[in-house]
């Protein structure tokens, strides 16, 4: 017993060391001898525990998308679920506009993710807006566009992560949302887009102490 609770604690210093370093450093510049120097563990630790360090970087990936949909159930919850999905990644995509390292872990993490061939259990367990677009088109169509989507949002966050001011942030949340509900018509996302950014506009996103915080006004 005593030996498991020593591995939780050790795993749970590593990721909250990653999570520093990657969003201060970034995900790629963060070398596994600097996260064991800083962490205070052995060399090795990583791969033991987590296997390398982009399992770390998806955990905490998921671990922010989860306190989007936290904070979107909680802030609109007379909203319908596809249009939480909406909010939610319009949220997301706030503070990677307005916060320099958060917008760089996202870019860099998405591109070095490409090589994870775990995407089924990423998306069926986590991915909120997976759920809904399964929900509207089927598990298989669903899985086959996130799939093809992964290479695509990469490439986008690359070119928003480089360029952040190609954009505002208004035209940025729509053409993301004209990719990840290409299977809506186009009306209706137009409109569900619209909805979440007049929301938006009296919402704050910001990282505090490496955690999301979403604060609606009035």
């Amino acid at each position: 017993m005593a030996n498991y609770a020593n591995g939780m604690e050790t795993k749970g210093i590593i990721v909250d060391t990653c999570k520093r370093l990657f969003i201060e450093k970034g995900y790629k510049n963060t070398t596994y001898a600097e996260i064991y120097k800083v962490a205070m563990v052995n060399p090795g630790t990583i791969a033991h525990h987590f296997g390398n360090k982009r399992n770390i970087a998806s955990m905490l990936y998921m671990g922010f998308m989860q306190q989007f949909i936290k904070a979107t159930a909680e802030l609109f919850p007379a909203e319908d679920d596809l249009q939480r999905a909406f909010i939610g990644l319009a949220m997301h995509r706030k503070l990677a506009y307005v916060d320099e390292n958060y917008r760089r872990f996202i870019m860099e993490f998405m591109l070095d993710d490409l090589a994870n061939d775990d995407e089924a259990r990423y998306m069926v367990n986590d991915y909120e807006i997976y759920k809904t677009t399964a929900d509207a088109i089927g598990t298989s169509r669903a899985t086959f566009f996130f799939v093809a989507y992964k290479g695509i949002e990469a490439a986008v966050d690359a070119f928003y992560g480089r360029h952040p001011d190609k954009e505002t942030y208004e035209n940025m949340y729509a053409n993301y949302t004209s990719m990840y509900f290409c299977y809506l018509p186009p009306d209706e996302v137009r409109e569900r887009t619209e909805r979440a950014l007049a929301f938006m506009e009296n919402v704050t996103v910001e990282l505090v102490d490496y955690e999301v915080r979403v604060t609606r006004l009035g």
